[in-house]
């Protein structure tokens, strides 16, 4: 019997018994069969992404937590780490006054660099790196925007938003939501202090991310719809707003494919990827508001409709129209490529999954620490084949079978 599996089943049972439930009323709960539930605690199967996403709702619990746990980071210092940047977006520094967060004076241009650096950092994966420098950066963009002169000031507001928005970002994967939702709620009133309105409408897209991460879906699938609607998007319609409108069309797709209690869901997520693709074609290969967006990211997250729909075969045929020269970041090809690497191993094609993952370690060797469906497949390809590469990579992200 596989030992991921049984792994699996273990905790499934532990959960649910936890919150009383029976097989029954967890299968109800989920929106699942009665013989999934029975299987998957009978480690007669493992389950496909979108199955243990529900489970994980209805057991109140996060996807992370059926399966490895995202690592999460103690700051090495008081200044760096989740402690403080927990500190700085819980600051009182507004009910006190006359409050100097700085000894030195920051220039918008500071906060401007800091931005980019940070998105760079983000993008590239380096999430241990950003959580030593997100809170000195905020502190500084803060006073670069207390700072400023009125011409400067909403500008400045909108570099503390990218900030703040970046640090809920990271807190998603160092495994942190409750504080990544306060730095959410942070950057969109620094957003309504600037002067960009779509930069609100880009804010509302991490939104419905946050809530897709929490097993949330029909509210992350209402975040996006109802923020794409008041997205003017006909006639004389800007590339930046065309952008931000597909990119919510993913997002609904992405929670559609995920929410197994509509049948539909296969069918409506494609609905929402051609949409996307419409946009796609009107805007080329496009980065806007720290995201982004193009026919690359259509068939990207095509592909991870496909997975979360169980539709293997497709994700490969899919993955086959990504450009070799595709200008995804490293993180989202990463992403993609993980997908790529689950829908081989579900086809029995356990040798190129191999090859798959440990490609991804080469290139991104930080952002595989705190993946969960990356650690899943290294460790249930690691309990079947016998690779030295692949254990050895298995044991240092911690996705062995003894480990999790």
């Amino acid at each position: 019997m596989d030992e991921r599996a049984e792994a699996l089943a273990a905790t499934i049972k532990r959960k649910r018994k936890n919150v009383k439930l029976t097989q029954r009323e967890l299968a109800e709960r989920a929106g699942l069969s009665l013989g999934t539930i029975r299987a998957l605690e009978q480690a007669l199967r493992s389950g496909s992404i979108g199955t243990l996403q529900a489970i994980a709702h209805a057991l109140d619990v996060t996807i992370a937590d059926l399966l490895a746990k995202a690592k999460a980071l103690p700051g090495d210092t008081p200044d760096s780490g989740i402690v403080a940047i927990r500190r700085v977006l819980t600051s009182v520094d507004d009910l006190l006054d006359d409050v100097v967060e700085t000894d030195e004076p920051v220039s918008l241009q500071t906060a401007s660099r800091d931005s980019t650096y940070a998105w760079g950092a983000y993008w590239g994966g380096r999430y241990e790196e950003l959580s030593a420098l997100l809170a000195q950066a905020m502190i500084r963009a803060r006073a670069a925007e207390h700072a400023s002169s009125t011409k400067d000031r909403e500008a400045a507001a909108d570099k503390l938003a990218q900030l703040y928005q970046v640090a809920s970002c990271t807190l998603v994967h160092l495994g942190h939501p409750d504080t990544a939702w306060l730095a959410w709620d942070r950057a969109k009133q620094a957003a309504k202090r600037g002067s960009d309105p779509l930069r609100i409408s880009a804010l509302h897209g991490s939104a419905s991310w946050l809530l897709l991460t929490e097993g949330r879906y029909e509210d992350a699938v209402k975040v996006a719809i109802q923020t794409a609607e008041k997205i003017e998007v006909a006639g004389k319609a800007s590339l930046p707003q065309l952008s931000v409108y597909g990119q919510l069309m993913l997002s609904a797709a992405t929670a559609t494919g995920r929410n197994v209690k509509l049948r539909t869901r296969a069918e409506k997520a494609a609905d929402f990827l051609q949409e996307a693709r419409a946009m796609a074609e009107r805007t080329g290969e496009r980065n806007d508001y720290e995201s982004a967006f193009g026919r690359n990211q259509v068939i990207m997250q095509t592909a991870d409709v496909q997975v979360v729909t169980e539709q293997y075969s497709k994700v490969l045929r899919t993955a086959r129209q990504m450009p070799r020269d595709a200008g995804l970041p490293l993180a989202a090809r990463s992403r993609h490529l993980t997908d790529v690497a689950f829908a081989q191993t579900r086809l029995g094609m356990d040798d190129h999954a191999s090859n798959t993952v440990l490609s991804i370690s080469a290139s991104a060797p930080d952002w595989i620490s705190h993946q969960t469906l990356y650690k899943h497949v290294v460790g249930e390809l690691d309990a079947r084949l016998m690779k030295t590469p692949l254990h050895e990579l298995a044991q240092k992200i911690g996705a062995n079978s003894k480990e999790l």
